[in-house]
């Protein structure tokens, strides 16, 4: 989402021709505005199904907030493990 407009982002595919299928794979994103901004924006990646915790790791990777709903306990533990882990190496986390 642009920081300056409130646009989305649309996504970037490369088409791959694989026998008499075709393979979509997203190579990256790009905005749909005109404005100029750096994607480092104050969005928010909305996990509903956490899991392990891993789209929250990269979400804080790239200076992303985050909101993660697992309802598991075991995964919950999981994912705060992993996220504790990291943190303690360094990455900016922040845990509810």
């Amino acid at each position: 989402m642009c920081e300056i407009c409130g646009a989305s982002w649309e996504r970037v595919i490369e088409k791959i021709k694989a026998n008499q299928d075709t393979i979509i794979k997203t190579v990256g994103w790009r905005p749909t505005c005109s404005c100029k901004n750096e994607g480092k924006g104050k969005s928010i990646v909305l996990d509903p199904f956490m899991g392990s915790g891993t789209t929250a790791l990269v979400a804080f990777e790239h200076e992303r907030n985050y909101l993660g709903i697992e309802l598991n306990p075991e995964y919950i533990k999981l994912a705060n493990r992993r996220l504790e882990r990291r943190k303690r190496q360094g990455l900016q986390v922040s845990l509810l």
